[in-house]
């Protein structure tokens, strides 16, 4: 990457300072660093054997899709290949589309239903240990007052 940073945008500032004021070589780098994320994403989702985060991959791979569409229809615009449009007008309002698709990726996940009607939360609460955890993973430790540290089989009454 900083190959790309010193290739794209450090070396046309030094030498034609003239013209890399015209931002294409930034919305380039831009274009750039949007597509090498899209196939980061890709890879990630292929290689993800865990179902949440193949969703949190997804919904990140749609921003990086996103941003990749958004920058690459400005610096077109800014070549002058398409028509340029103020800002303020309801065209602006794509550009929200990866503020959503980040908060849909940082939301927590949510316990799903067990064939009984019972959520997983509700197992949880009542086994006292975090199932999530049963995959070779410690369990995050808590402390009861005045004492030493729950094991991971201790029954938990808090």
């Amino acid at each position: 990457m900083l190959g790309a940073l010193a290739y794209l945008v450090l070396i046309p500032a030094a030498f034609d300072l003239g013209s890399f004021w015209v931002d294409i070589p930034s919305f380039t780098f831009y274009v750039v660093l949007d597509a090498y994320l899209v196939v980061r994403l890709l890879d990630a989702i292929s290689q993800s054997a865990d179902r949440r985060w193949r969703t949190v991959y997804g919904w990140l791979l749609l921003t990086c899709v996103a941003w990749l569409i958004l920058d690459t229809t400005e610096a077109l615009s800014w070549a002058e290949v398409l028509p340029w449009i103020e800002a303020g007008t309801p065209l602006d309002l794509p550009w929200m589309i990866p503020l959503v698709t980040l908060v849909l990726a940082g939301r927590p996940p949510v316990p799903r239903a067990k064939e009984d009607g019972t959520s997983a939360a509700d197992g949880q609460l009542r086994s006292g240990r975090d199932e999530s955890y049963e995959a070779g993973r410690k369990p995050p430790r808590s402390k009861r007052p005045g004492s030493s540290e729950l094991s991971r089989d201790a029954p938990s009454r808090w």
